[in-house]
């Protein structure tokens, strides 16, 4: 959004970024202690500044009296002055997977001062993130959105749980690492249905310079099947994000390429080619050294915080964006956003960036009066921009899956998922002295993206139309017609398999990531999970979403 405001001034003087841990005075400053961990306030010419947020680096650069915007920086070891008459020309909502990645490269011009608000979190040192296998312990906690659905009529009367990121580096902080390529076909689909510029040929470059990836000797690549793996046809570069590869072959691995090569469904091909039908083991965003989560706020964010032209505020929940229509059309002037309870707003300089997430983007667009006008009026939101599209057109995939009990030698994560003492003491070892041991794996290395091979046939045709005929979406949307061609195309992926080596919960109470995780069943197990890649039906996710940040109610309409 572009902004024709650009006058982000401080108090007479300018701001001023003096603090550093244990000052107890400040040239031109009474300092009193606030009492928060790592903050200090600063009170001068009667006009006061605070610490939020509570983490240890941030320090104090002012609040303006004349608009009340109160500015904080995460500056961590380095001490800056930030200028006077500063100005934010770009500002982000949202610091999680892409949100970093744009600010990070904005303020690659030393010209340009680039304001990152996000609303939870700095966690860069926070162990549960950072060592790979203990992501469900995430799941759930104050870390997690933890959106859900309204109850489903068709599942009866269900809510499903979606997670979502709450911290600096959003949902790359939480996931399951593992570092799946998109589809050639998925990603075109995007550019036929208006979205120029966002199709393969255009975005696969970017897939290579935001990873790099770790190559296996070539004893394992052989075993993995990864032989078009070489230095000279790597599907990464030299990008921040650290990828790799099971540091051996297991017999999980090697009975899941055996089964695919029997069906010839067989990955012969890297997966980054965009031809993603077949099998493949999957890299996973784990450093191959440091055994640690690589994602955007370490691997973006962390190398490059001590930017003087690079700002972040955490514990900043985006309430909307301040439009004006004074010149005809609307124009972005700040963003209002509530820290510990008290609102602020941040005035913007030339554009406001919402890179809040599938689910908060929408969100706040329209609470900031942009999207269906009919919508926004009858809860009462001054419309702004008429966009009937926003909140529409969401999906996400379907899972289920089977667990089978394995045989004893199989090493599984759940020993770990069942808390059992000696596992974990001996786990924790491992991983803290070698590096090594379930602590340092992601979860899922065994991949297969699979069409639905019964369908091929003139009974299974017979059978998906009458499927099709006999269970239309509740709600026709765009992408239905492209939805029905791919369930019916023999080379292109509908679904995607992948293998857990855990018990997985997929009984009716199961009804989010977090509880699949969670299983009592003693024993070894593997589960065999599928997903369903386009789905025939959206979601919407308006009126139910806005209600949520009034009622702080996290749900969303799936009809």
């Amino acid at each position: 959004m572009t902004s024709q405001s650009s006058n982000l001034k401080g108090n007479e003087g300018g701001y001023e970024d003096h603090f550093a841990e244990g000052d107890e005075e400040v040239e031109g400053h009474e300092v009193e202690d606030e009492g928060l961990e790592g903050g200090r306030g600063a009170r001068r010419s009667g006009v006061m500044g605070r610490m939020v947020g509570g983490d240890k680096g941030r320090s104090f650069v002012g609040w303006s009296d004349g608009w009340g915007v109160l500015l904080w920086r995460e500056i961590g070891r380095a001490r800056h002055g930030l200028p006077s008459g500063t100005d934010f020309r770009y500002s982000l909502t949202g610091g999680g997977t892409s949100g970093l990645v744009v600010a990070t490269r904005l303020s690659e011009n030393p010209e340009i001062q680039v304001l990152v608000l996000e609303a939870g979190g700095n966690h860069l040192e926070n162990p549960q993130i950072n060592i790979p296998a203990l992501w469900p312990s995430l799941l759930g906690t104050e870390l997690d959105w933890a959106f859900k659905t309204v109850p489903q009529s068709e599942l009866g009367n269900r809510t499903i749980g979606l997670p979502g990121g709450r911290l600096l580096g959003g949902s790359s902080a939480i996931n399951a690492q593992a570092f799946i390529a998109a589809s050639k076909v998925g990603l075109d689909a995007w550019k036929e249905l208006g979205n120029e510029g966002w199709d393969w040929d255009f975005m696969e470059p970017y897939y290579k310079k935001c990873h790099t990836v770790e190559i296996p000797s070539d004893k394992l690549r052989k075993e993995l099947g990864l032989n078009h793996l070489t230095s000279s046809n790597n599907p990464g570069s030299d990008g921040p994000i650290q990828t790799s590869y099971p540091p051996k072959m297991d017999a999980v691995i090697e009975a899941w390429i055996d089964t695919f090569n029997n069906l010839k469904y067989e990955m012969s091909e890297n997966a980054f080619s965009g031809s993603s039908v077949g099998d493949f083991v999957n890299n996973s965003i784990v450093n191959g050294i440091t055994k640690e989560r690589s994602y955007s706020a370490n691997a973006y964010f962390k190398p490059v915080q001590n930017r003087y032209n690079l700002h972040l505020v955490t514990d900043a929940l985006a309430e909307k964006i301040i439009l004006d229509k004074a010149s005809g059309e609307a124009v972005a002037k700040g963003v209002k956003v509530t820290i510990k309870g008290v609102e602020h707003i941040f005035q913007a300089g030339k554009e406001v960036i919402v890179a809040a997430g599938a689910l908060n983007s929408p969100k706040i667009l329209e609470l900031s009066g942009i999207g269906n006008a009919k919508l926004l009026s009858s809860l009462g939101i001054d419309v702004y921009v008429e966009n009937s599209n926003v909140g529409e057109n969401s999906q996400d995939h379907t899972s289920s899956g089977m667990s089978f009990e394995v045989i004893d030698e199989i090493q599984t994560l759940d020993p770990l998922n069942l808390q059992e003492p000696k596992v974990i003491a001996a786990a924790m070892s491992a991983y803290q002295t070698e590096k090594t041991g379930p602590f340092a794996g992601a979860a899922i290395s065994s991949f297969a993206y699979m069409p639905v091979p019964d369908f091929q046939t003139l009974k299974g045709k017979a059978e998906l139309e009458h499927l099709l005929l006999t269970h239309e979406p509740l709600k026709e949307s765009v992408t239905t017609e492209f939805a029905r061609s791919v369930l019916s195309s023999a080379d292109k992926s509908s679904a995607c398999y992948f293998v857990y080596a855990a018990h997985g919960n997929f009984e009716s109470d199961a009804s989010s990531a977090k509880n699949i995780t969670i299983s009592h069943e003693s024993g070894n197990f593997l589960t065999i999970a599928c997903e369903l890649g386009y789905s025939l039906s959206c979601s919407e996710t308006s009126r139910t979403v806005i209600m949520w940040f009034y009622s702080s109610k996290h749900t969303l309409n799936r009809p």
